[in-house]
C-alpha cells in the first residue's frame, strides 16, 4: 500500500489561499483580522473542502495537525496490521515495504511526499495500530 507521492491536486491557487489563510492567522487585531477573513471566507470554505478530497482513500485518513504547516501531515491507517514479531521488527518491516521515499533531484522544492516516521501501536496478538507521519518537500 503505497501513498500518492504527487502533488498535483495543489494548484497554484490553492497554495495562495493557504498562505493567505496563515498570513491572516498572524494578525494581531482581532477587528482588522475579521475584515480580512470575511473576504477570504468562501476560499478559505473552498480551499479546506479540496484539501480533505485530496488523497483521502477509504482506508485510511489524513491529518494536518497545523494549518500553517500543510507540507507535514500524519496518515492514519484504519485497518490494523497484522504482524508476527516485536515492534523494532515491525519498524523495520514498515520501513521496508510500506514507506515513501523523495527521488534524488538536483532541483529544490520538488513537491515530493516523504515518509519521515512511524508510530506503532500495539493492539493485542498479532494486530498493530500505524500512524505515518509525512513531509512535502516544498
Amino acid at each position: 500500500m503505497k501513498v500518492h507521492t504527487e502533488n498535483a491536486e495543489y494548484s497554484p491557487r490553492l497554495r495562495l489561499v493557504l498562505q493567505m489563510y496563515a498570513a491572516l492567522k498572524r494578525i494581531k487585531n482581532l477587528p482588522a483580522r475579521r475584515m480580512q477573513y470575511d473576504n477570504w471566507r468562501d476560499e478559505i470554505t473552498a480551499a479546506r473542502s479540496q484539501l480533505k478530497k485530496i488523497g483521502q482513500p477509504a482506508d485510511r485518513v489524513i491529518i494536518t495537525p497545523d494549518i500553517n504547516y500543510p507540507e507535514y501531515y500524519t496518515i492514519l491507517y484504519k485497518t490494523p496490521f497484522e504482524f508476527e514479531g516485536t515492534k523494532d521488527e515491525f519498524d523495520a518491516y514498515l520501513w521496508e515495504n510500506h514507506a515513501t521515499y523523495a527521488a534524488p533531484s538536483q532541483y529544490d522544492c520538488t513537491g515530493q511526499h516523504f515518509t519521515t516516521g512511524f508510530k506503532i501501536g500495539h493492539i493485542g496478538g498479532n494486530l498493530w495500530k500505524v500512524a505515518e507521519s509525512m513531509g512535502v518537500d516544498v
